[in-house]
C-alpha cells in the first residue's frame, strides 16, 4: 500500500569524521510525502471544484471529474470489497493448512476430541480437505493422501496471494488516479472574490497621502473604502505624459542611470542595469520596507534564490506547465565532460530560480508541526522563544520576510508594460509569509493585517494608490482570496501594480506537510487531548517589489530645478549615501512642496467650488454602482420615494387625526392657539425662534390653501363641489385662509373638523420633510434594482421584438 498524504519521510546522511576524528553531527535530508488534495472525492466536492476552474478560466479534464463522480466509488468498493473476501479467503486457508498438519501428526481421537469444530469446518469449507479429514478418521488412510490435500492447501493460497497483491496494485492505482486529478483543481474562492476577468475588480480604497492623483481620480478619492466601484466603471486618468516616464527622469539625473543597453549586451532585453543614486534607491527602499515589517513581529530570513520545480508545483505555480512559460530551470550537469556534477540528492537537478521568496519560504516550513500558543515557564509567565529546528518559534502564527531576487520569463509581446524597469526578468523583491490556524476566520483577519501593512509602505512613500479585491479569473491555483495594489504612473498613464496580498488557506500546507498540533476550544483555551495535527493556513504579500516602486517614484516626484532626484524623506534613514548626500532632495508631505519641489501633479487643479459638482455626480455614481443600478434610475427612483414619503403619512395622518378628532387640537397647538396665543408668538418674533414660528405657520397656511382648493373642487370639508368654470374664477380666493383671517382665529374655530385634520396632516408631513429626503436616498437604490431594473429590462425586450417584427 502506498503512505497516506501527508506522510514524510527522512532519510540521514552519512556520517563525516573530522580532523581530530570526532564524528560530526549527522543532518537529514527532508522528504516531502504524498501532497493532499483540498477537495474530497465527493460529488459536491468535485462540482465545487469545476466552478473554482471555470471561474479562474483554468482548464480541467471533464473526463476524469466524470471518472470520479461516476466510476471512482464503484471501481474503489469493488475492489475492497474482493480485496476483503480475499483477505477472508486467505485466513481460512492458515487455519484449514494447520488443520493439516496437526491430524497428520496426532492422533485421530484425540484431535477430534480436542477441535472437533475446526474438523468439522475444514470439512465444510473444502471439499478437498473435507476427504482428508474424512481420511483421518479411518485410521487405514495413507500419509500419501494427507500429503496431497496439503500441497492443494498451498497452491490455493499461493493463487490468493498474488491475487491479493494484484487487487492492492489496483486499490493503489484507483486511488493514486483520483489524488492527482483532485491535486490539479485551484484552491476554494472566498464568497466575496468577484467572478469575471480583471475589469470586474473592485476598487476597495483610495489614499492620495500626498495630493499626486489626478483630479479626475481625487474627485472620488474622498469616498475612501466605501467605493466599491470596479475596474470597468473607474474612470480614467490622463494620457501618458513623455516628459514624466521614468526612462527619461532616470536619463536627466547627472548621479545615476538605467542602462539598458548594457543589460542587452550582458544578458538580454529586460536585464537592465541601475547605477549610482538608483542603485542606492533600490537598497533604500528594501531596508525601508523590511523595518516596517520587523516592527509589526516579521523575522527575517535568507532564502536561496534556487528551487526544486517539484516544490514550486506544491505551492501552486506549477513550473512545467507549458501554458505559464515564466520559469527560468537550472540544468545542473556538465554535458560531455568528465567532470560531471551532479548533486548526492535525487533530483537535485530539475531545478528552477525562485518567482518569489514566497516558494522557499514554504518549503522552510515544510513538515512542520508548530504550536498554537508558546510555551509557558513552570510559574505560569510566557517562556522565551523555543527553536523548532532552527526555526525562531515554534507557535503560530509566524511571520516571516525575506529579501531575494525573483525571476521571472514574462513571455508575451512586447509594449508598454516591458519598457525600462516595470517589467523585468530578475527584480529585488521583499516579500512577508505568514502561518496561521487553519481556520478561514483567522487567514482572513492575518490578510486583512497583511493588506494594512502594505498600504503603510506606500503611504509612507507619499504615492497614491488604489486597493483592489480582485476578481477569481486573476487569483492563482493557491489563492483563496486576492488583493491588489496600485500605484498611479502618470509617465505610463495608467496605474501600476506594486504589490499583492493572498490567503491561500491550506491549498499549500497540504501539499507541504505543514501543520499544527492542538485545536482552540469556544473559550478560546488550547486543548490536546486526542486532537490530531491539523494543516494550517499559509498566506503571502508583497512588502516591496524594487523596481515597479522605483518607476512611481521617479514618476511621481521627478526631479528638482537643481537636477536632483526628489525623493520621500521616509527613505532619507535608509539612504547608503547619508542625509548629505547632494544627489538627491528630500521632501516631507504636502507642506514642502510648492516651496522646495514643485511637482508637475500639481498644475491644473481646480479648485473646490469648481469640482464640488463633479464631486457630487461622482458620489451618486458610486452608489448606483453600490447598489447594482444607474445615476439616471437612481435619480428617477429617489423622485418616486419622495413623493410616496409624503401621500403616504398625508393620508395616514388625515385619518389618525380624524379618528382620534386631533386635527383641530394640533392646529391650535402649531398656530398658536389657547387666548393668550398672540401674545406668545408677539414675543417670538426675532431669532430662530421666531423664524421657527413663522415657518410653522407658513406651512399651515399653505396647508390651508391647499386644503381649501382641494375640497371645492372635489366637495369635500364642508364645501360645496364648484363648476370647472367657477373654479377657475374662484382660483385666487384665499377665502378663509388669508394671513389676517388665520391670525384673527387663532383657534381655528371657523375650520370644519375635517379640514383641521387634513391641514394638521400636510403641516406634520412638511415638518418630516428631512426624514423623508434621508429615507428616499437610503431606499433609492434598492427601489430602483428591485423595480426600475426589471422594467428597463422588459421594456427594451419588448422594443427589440417589435423591431423585429416591424423589420
Amino acid at each position: 500500500m502506498t503512505s497516506k498524504p501527508g506522510d514524510t519521510e527522512a532519510e540521514p546522511r552519512p556520517v563525516k569524521q573530522g580532523k581530530s576524528g570526532k564524528n560530526v553531527a549527522t543532518t537529514k535530508v527532508k522528504r516531502l510525502g504524498l501532497p493532499s488534495p483540498v477537495w474530497d472525492a465527493t460529488e459536491d466536492d468535485m462540482r465545487q471544484a469545476v466552478t473554482s476552474c471555470q471561474a479562474r478560466k483554468m482548464r480541467y479534464n471533464g473526463e476524469d471529474v466524470e471518472w470520479i463522480l461516476e466510476s471512482s466509488t464503484e471501481i474503489h468498493h469493488k475492489l475492497n470489497k474482493e480485496l476483503h473476501e480475499l483477505h477472508q479467503r486467505q485466513g481460512q486457508l492458515k487455519k484449514l493448512i494447520a488443520a493439516s498438519y496437526s491430524s497428520s501428526s496426532k492422533p485421530q481421537t484425540r484431535h477430534s476430541a480436542e477441535d472437533p469444530k475446526l474438523v468439522d469446518t475444514c470439512a465444510s469449507t473444502v471439499p478437498e480437505v473435507g476427504a482428508f479429514s474424512e481420511a483421518g478418521k479411518n485410521e487405514n488412510a495413507g500419509a500419501a493422501e494427507v500429503s496431497d490435500a496439503v500441497q492443494d492447501l498451498k497452491a490455493e493460497a499461493r493463487e490468493i496471494r498474488t491475487r491479493i497483491a494484484n487487487a492492492t496494485a489496483d486499490v493503489d492505482l484507483c486511488q493514486e488516479r483520483s489524488l492527482n486529478i483532485r491535486l490539479e483543481f485551484p484552491n476554494r474562492i472566498h464568497p466575496e472574490t468577484p467572478i469575471g476577468s480583471e475589469s470586474k475588480a473592485i476598487v476597495e480604497s483610495i489614499s492620495d497621502p500626498n495630493g499626486l492623483l489626478p483630479e479626475q481620480i481625487r474627485r472620488i478619492e474622498t469616498l475612501g473604502g466605501s467605493t466599491r466601484l470596479t475596474l470597468e466603471s473607474f474612470p480614467p486618468g490622463p494620457p501618458a505624459d513623455p516628459e514624466r516616464d521614468h526612462i527619461s527622469v532616470a536619463a536627466a539625473l547627472p548621479s545615476g542611470s538605467i542602462d539598458l543597453a548594457s543589460g542587452n549586451l550582458a544578458t538580454g532585453p529586460s536585464w537592465p542595469f541601475l547605477t549610482g543614486t538608483l542603485t542606492l534607491l533600490e537598497h533604500a527602499l528594501s531596508q525601508y520596507a523590511i523595518s516596517i515589517a520587523l516592527k509589526k513581529g516579521f523575522v527575517p530570513v535568507s532564502t536561496p534564490d534556487a528551487v526544486r520545480t517539484e516544490v514550486a508545483s506544491r505551492c501552486g505555480f506549477r513550473p512545467r506547465d507549458a501554458a505559464a512559460s515564466q520559469t527560468y530551470f537550472l540544468n545542473t550537469h556538465k554535458s560531455e565532460s568528465r567532470n560531471d556534477t551532479t548533486s548526492d540528492a535525487e533530483g537535485a537537478n530539475d531545478l528552477c530560480l525562485a518567482g518569489t521568496a514566497e516558494i522557499p519560504l514554504a518549503a522552510l516550513l515544510a513538515n512542520r508541526v508548530f504550536e498554537l500558543k508558546p510555551p509557558k515557564s513552570v510559574d505560569g509567565s510566557k517562556a522565551p522563544p523555543g527553536k523548532l529546528d532552527q526555526l525562531p518559534q515554534e507557535h503560530l502564527p509566524l511571520k516571516l520576510i525575506a529579501l531575494g531576487h525573483a525571476f521571472r520569463a514574462e513571455a508575451g509581446a512586447r509594449g508598454a508594460d516591458t519598457r525600462g524597469l516595470y517589467r523585468v526578468h530578475q527584480f529585488t523583491k521583499a516579500e512577508m509569509f505568514v502561518v496561521t490556524e487553519g481556520r478561514t476566520e483567522v487567514s482572513d483577519a492575518m490578510l486583512e493585517e497583511l493588506r494594512r501593512i502594505q498600504e503603510e509602505i506606500i503611504t509612507g512613500l507619499g504615492l497614491g494608490f488604489r486597493v483592489l479585491n480582485m476578481p477569481s479569473e486573476e487569483l492563482g491555483a493557491s489563492a483563496y482570496r486576492k488583493y491588489d495594489i496600485e500605484v498611479w504612473m502618470p509617465g505610463r498613464g495608467s496605474w501600476g501594480e506594486v504589490s499583492s496580498a493572498s490567503n491561500c488557506t491550506d491549498y499549500q500546507s497540504r501539499r507541504l506537510n505543514i501543520k499544527h498540533s492542538a485545536s482552540v476550544t469556544k473559550g478560546g483555551e488550547v486543548d490536546k487531548r486526542g486532537a490530531k495535527p491539523v494543516f494550517a493556513h499559509t498566506l503571502n504579500a508583497t512588502a516591496a517589489a524594487v523596481p515597479r516602486l522605483i518607476v512611481a517614484l521617479l514618476e511621481n516626484y521627478g526631479t528638482s530645478r537643481e537636477g536632483r532626484l526628489v525623493l520621500p524623506s521616509s527613505l532619507k534613514p535608509f539612504w547608503l549615501g547619508g542625509p548629505e548626500d547632494k544627489a538627491v532632495e528630500w521632501i516631507t508631505g504636502r507642506s514642502t512642496r510648492d516651496d522646495e519641489v514643485p511637482l508637475p501633479s500639481t498644475k491644473g487643479r481646480r479648485s473646490s467650488k469648481d469640482g464640488a459638482i463633479q464631486k457630487a455626480m461622482e458620489r451618486v455614481r458610486a452608489m448606483a454602482e453600490r447598489q447594482g443600478t444607474d445615476p439616471a434610475s437612481m435619480g428617477v427612483s429617489f423622485l418616486i420615494l419622495h413623493e410616496v414619503t409624503a401621500l403616504v403619512p398625508l393620508i395616514a395622518l388625515f385619518y389618525l387625526f380624524g379618528a382620534l378628532g386631533a386635527g383641530e387640537a394640533v392646529l391650535d397647538w402649531l398656530v398658536g392657539g389657547g387666548e393668550n396665543g398672540e401674545q406668545r408668538y408677539e414675543g417670538e418674533q426675532g431669532g430662530v425662534s421666531g423664524l421657527v414660528v413663522g415657518t410653522v405657520r407658513g406651512w399651515v397656511g399653505e396647508g390651508m390653501v391647499r386644503a381649501e382648493r382641494y375640497g371645492k373642487r372635489k366637495g369635500y370639508f364642508g364645501f360645496e363641489k364648484e363648476e370647472a368654470e367657477g373654479s377657475q374664477s374662484e382660483e385666487g380666493r384665499v377665502g378663509i385662509t388669508d394671513e389676517a383671517s388665520l391670525t384673527a382665529n387663532g383657534k381655528g374655530k371657523a375650520l370644519a373638523g375635517s379640514f383641521a385634520n387634513a391641514v394638521a396632516a400636510y403641516a406634520v408631513v412638511k415638518a418630516l420633510l428631512p426624514l423623508r429626503i434621508a429615507a428616499s436616498v437610503a431606499l433609492a437604490g434598492r427601489f430602483s434594482r428591485v423595480f426600475l431594473e426589471p422594467v428597463k429590462r422588459l421594456t427594451r425586450g419588448f422594443l427589440r421584438r417589435g423591431s423585429r417584427g416591424g423589420g
